[in-house]
């Protein structure tokens, strides 16, 4: 079978042109590895440099031959406008499917198998077709097949171009009408295509070389040595042994970059690449090739992979985890942070699909479908979801979604790109919160007290249930009302005057009369606090309020029975006092009837009993506080009265104490020791009429003790003989005390009572 030249097919020449893109240079290939990681929205930025880059090559789009790339098992992967004419299938419904059964393409075995045979060795095919249209006709069409490369010479597809030759073009005018479309679109393309005919050695080049390059043809030498001289020494010898090792060899084609120069002296960076042809033995005869300027696309790849380099840094250094899935919601991208959050690895999550990957909590999986299908269906463009999430350790942690979905041009999904934050720490805090408002809410509700809240303008913000009961009002009906419209007229300057102290800060405590919703009044305790915000302004007043109303009419009735018995005891005690002065003073005339001096001396002695008690009852009917006796004051009227009582006694008496207040239980039984004690020490401490000194003192101890000491210095206490009567008296008042009695000798006598 002959060899077919592979550029006699115009689409050939443009998938060259477009393979062309592609380099072996490690920096470059590096960069185009990189770009191929990327992210869909970042492929299609790079799609649309590309397509700037090469206005050209979109003519594709306006041709009316059917355009139709397919992939490795036939399936269509593109389907150009034409297609769409002559078949009548729109590209939605070509995409992905099997292009013989999508057209059910019609040759018997033999011939399909040739045919096969053929494209296989050679790389191409050209013959005709009978297909059918989505209506059922059957057509005749024009084909050429081509298949095409990557940079690395593996198979990466097919193009093919159908045209319908069923009524009005015969075969046999194909040949011209597609040379005639080559060269039209060998000019409409920006590279400079060549054709080395190595059995002439001569070199040709299309006029691209002088759009790109500057070079008209009268410029370039016939031979190869238009190419050679004008690539770079630095590059010269590697490209030269390549490009002979590959036509040396066995190789079907040839590509490689280098610096190449323009007739204004400057060095563009190109790709070169050619299609090397063999004959039958398989020497090389002709190499047809295209030179393309990428200078500005390197630069473009370099600035893209290094805008890259930064986006891949700031997304892995967020604190964000951040993931891509294809349209189908197959896992593409998968950040540090996602592994940091998840726990899985990108190379163990890349390609899964979401559909069946059990990442998404259970509880939560059918609200974060209907949240995502708003995505998938274009009602929102954006939304943020938050649910619960599985890692690969079993465990879930709860993130915040931000989701956003890439259409193309065309309208169709290209990925779905998500940011996620772990949130765990958060809706843990959150739920505690909501605990903590449920519990403070409850206490609210159900505290004894009424609690009242009100802005910086005395307006009610809030109040518990327990100030509505004692108000008689609901908080829908407090609400936005100011306080003094609560408050009884004759308190409302109180409570103003109050809320302008809370202004400066003042806290309060105090008791005001409120107002029922029926009318009556309510008495309240109050503690008022003020309340600023974050800079110190003042935002309002919190009061814990007390309903008192009760307790104030039980104050009132103990006040008003206080009042009466205080009003009692005091004549009681009058009364007393007058009964014991009236004894006294009949004691004291009975003894000054008697002549006998000892009896005279126990009439004296039951007279200073009955005063020292009648002294007692005076003290406290004089007082305010008839619960207690200011001892001090009692004993200076105590020793005053037993001076007059014994005036003719040489003996000087003195009283020291505090401010010591006992109650009468302690007053009368301690006033009647001293009066025995000073008694005994005038008549029995100083005889034959010497004088000396008695001296009163009561001091107030620890843990609510005090000593009562009466010392004189007179003869002793040894010297005075056994007890009277008196001193007997003073042992049964001790004991009545609950207290302690002791008699020392230390120049004269000292006498202490404990209590």
């Amino acid at each position: 079978m002959a060899k077919i030249n592979p550029y006699s097919n115009p689409l050939y020449v443009l998938e060259e042109l477009m393979q062309a893109l592609k380099s072996d240079d490690p920096e470059i290939s590096g960069a185009l590895d990189r770009i191929t990681a990327l992210t869909g929205i970042q492929k299609q930025v790079l799609l649309d440099m590309a397509s700037d880059a090469h206005d050209s090559i979109s003519q594709i789009s306006n041709i009316t031959d059917a355009v139709v790339h397919l992939n490795n098992d036939l399936t269509i992967r593109r389907w150009n406008p034409a297609a769409e004419k002559i078949y009548g299938f729109s590209a939605d419904e070509a995409m992905g499917q099997n292009i013989e059964e999508l057209l059910q393409t019609e040759y018997d075995i033999e011939s399909r198998q040739q045919s096969l045979e053929s494209f296989q060795e050679h790389g191409m095919w050209t013959g005709e077709l009978v297909h059918r249209r989505k209506d059922g006709t059957r057509i005749q069409v024009y084909t050429r097949l081509a298949q095409t490369h990557n940079a690395r010479g593996l198979l990466t597809g097919i193009v093919s171009l159908f045209r319908d030759i069923s009524g009005n073009v015969s075969s046999a005018n194909m040949p011209e009408l597609m040379t005639t479309r080559l060269r039209t679109m060998l000019k409409a393309t920006n590279e400079a295509i060549w054709d080395w005919d190595f059995r002439t050695n001569r070199h040709w080049w299309s006029e691209g070389m002088e759009r790109v390059f500057g070079y008209g043809p009268d410029e370039l030498e016939p031979g190869p040595e238009s190419w050679y001289s004008r690539i770079h020494p630095e590059d010269k010898e590697r490209i030269t042994e390549a490009i002979h090792l590959a036509i040396n060899g066995s190789a079907s084609y040839w590509q490689d970059d280098y610096k190449f120069r323009k007739k204004d002296g400057s060095w563009a960076y190109v790709i070169d690449r050619g299609h090397i042809i063999r004959d039958e033995a398989g020497m090389a005869v002709r190499m047809i090739g295209g030179l393309s300027d990428r200078t500005e696309q390197r630069s473009m790849i370099y600035e893209l992979a290094d805008a890259h380099r930064r986006l891949s840094s700031h997304l892995n250094n967020s604190p964000l985890a951040v993931v891509e899935w294809d349209a189908d919601f197959n896992m593409i991208s998968w950040s540090t942070r996602a592994e940091e959050i998840f726990g899985w690895k990108s190379s163990e999550v890349i390609g899964k699909n979401l559909k069946i990957w059990k990442f998404i909590h259970d509880d939560d999986n059918e609200r974060v479908k209907k949240e995502m299908n708003d995505l998938i269906t274009g009602k929102v463009k954006s939304n943020v979801v938050a649910n619960r999430n599985y890692c690969k350790d079993g465990n879930s942690v709860t993130c915040e979604w931000y989701n956003s979905v890439l259409f193309d041009s065309d309208g169709n999904r290209v990925s779905f790109f998500s940011q996620a934050h772990d949130i765990s720490e958060l809706a843990i805090s959150q739920q505690n919160l909501r605990k903590s408002e449920e519990m403070y809410r409850t206490i609210v509700d159900t505290a004894h007290e009424g609690i009242w809240l009100i802005d910086e303008e005395g307006k009610t913000t809030y109040v518990n249930r327990r100030l509505s009961e004692i108000l008689g009002y609901s908080a829908v009906d407090m609400k936005g009302h100011t306080f003094t419209g609560f408050t009884h007229e004759d308190y409302i300057g109180q409570a103003s005057d109050g809320f302008e102290e809370r202004k400066k800060g003042e806290m309060e405590s105090n008791e005001i009369l409120l107002k029922h919703r029926d009318g009556h009044g309510v008495w309240v305790h109050y503690n008022a606090n003020p309340i600023h915000d974050n800079s110190g302004r003042f935002t309002g007043a919190l009061a814990m309020v007390t309903d008192i109303t009760g307790k104030k009419k039980t104050d009132e009735v103990i006040t008003s029975s206080l009042r009466e018995k205080q009003v009692m005891l005091e004549e009681i005690h009058h009364r007393v006092k007058n009964n014991m002065q009236l004894i006294s003073s009949l004691m004291q005339l009975q003894a000054m009837k008697v002549s006998d001096a000892s009896v005279k001396a126990l009439f004296d002695d039951s007279h200073s009993r009955i005063l020292s008690m009648a002294l007692v009852h005076e003290n406290l009917y004089e007082a305010d506080d008839m619960s207690s006796v200011d001892f001090g004051d009692y004993l200076q009227k105590l020793t005053g009265n037993l001076r007059d009582v014994y005036a003719g006694a040489p003996v000087t008496i003195s009283v020291e104490s505090g401010d010591i207040k006992l109650g009468i239980g302690q007053a009368i039984p301690l006033g009647l020791i001293v009066n025995e004690l000073v008694t005994n020490a005038i008549r029995h401490a100083f005889p034959d009429g010497r004088e000396g000194t008695i001296s009163v003192e009561l001091a107030e101890g620890s843990k609510g003790t005090h000593l009562l000491t009466v010392k004189d210095d007179g003869i002793g206490y040894k010297k005075r003989g056994q007890k009277g009567l008196g001193l007997e008296l003073v042992d049964g008042l001790v004991r009545q005390i609950k207290g302690t009695i002791t008699f020392r000798n230390k120049k004269g006598t000292v006498v202490e009572v404990g209590f």
